[in-house]
């Protein structure tokens, strides 16, 4: 079971660094930008726009959203801004689009994204992120995840580049991997949340409750690449999927 269930993982993973290499992609070219001496502006940021429509484009059809977000203060011609492309339609219309969002914090209507996990992780420790499943207030209010890794600038963190990927979508990916398994198995993030299960019982969003779980999870996150090696728990075997801050769980811990 533990070969076979590392296979298994080996397939996830490479479902998720499929996705990484789009937002590496994004983050090769929007760390250019800020190698400089000067503070880019937001016009500078249109170099990026193929990259993010690049990944908008993908052959699996996983992203759609995909971009920059400026930390407070990085751009030298505004405070907030989202260089962020999207095609959110469904069925995909294949037609990017912009991003609008208000960044001025003196409306009404202006969002903080800089308290949002997908940007507030990667902030504190530097490291690429997995956030999700959650619900997206900002764009689509759909279950998301977003991968996101770091920018940094002259005066340290410049912000995120990240992708969207519906979960409902994840999950019809990840989903029929996870049923190779004999057994009930899940794909959790580090809050023992389901991403993608085998069983129809156990779905995306529920969350799974297993102090050796949970310990292993945050041990992954804390980690960063995270063991992938199968681990035996009471009723099953936990695996991180490196890198990822997720791991497939399996046995009665995810039967309900």
């Amino acid at each position: 079971m533990t070969r076979h269930l590392s296979q298994v993982v080996q397939q996830v993973e490479d479902v998720l660094e499929g996705v990484f290499t789009s937002v590496e992609k994004l983050a090769t070219a929007t760390q250019d930008l800020f190698d400089g001496d000067r503070r880019p502006s937001t016009a500078d940021l249109e170099v990026i726009d193929p990259v993010a429509k690049a990944a908008l484009g993908r052959e699996d059809g996983l992203v759609v959203g995909a971009g920059y977000v400026a930390a407070e203060g990085a751009l030298g011609d505004t405070c907030y801004w989202l260089q962020w492309w999207s095609d959110y339609e469904t069925p995909r219309t294949w037609v990017p689009q912009r991003l609008l969002v208000q960044v001025d914090p003196g409306s009404e209507s202006f969002n903080d994204y800089t308290t949002l996990p997908w940007f507030s992780a990667p902030r504190a420790d530097g490291r690429r992120h997995v956030t999700g499943p959650y619900v997206d207030f900002l764009c689509t209010d759909e279950y998301t995840l977003t991968f996101t890794i770091p920018i940094s600038g002259p005066s340290g963190f410049a912000g995120i580049v990240g992708a969207d990927v519906y979960a409902r979508v994840m999950e019809s990916v990840v989903a029929p991997i996870l049923a190779g398994i004999e057994g009930p198995s899940a794909l959790l993030n580090a809050a023992g949340r389901v991403v993608a299960s085998s069983r129809s019982t156990c779905t995306t969003g529920d969350m799974v409750r297993h102090r050796a779980v949970t310990a292993e999870l945050a041990e992954a996150a804390a980690d960063g690449r995270g063991s992938a090696e199968p681990h035996s728990i009471e009723g099953g075997e936990v695996c991180p999927c490196a890198g990822t801050g997720l791991a497939v769980v399996t046995g009665t811990t995810v039967a309900a």
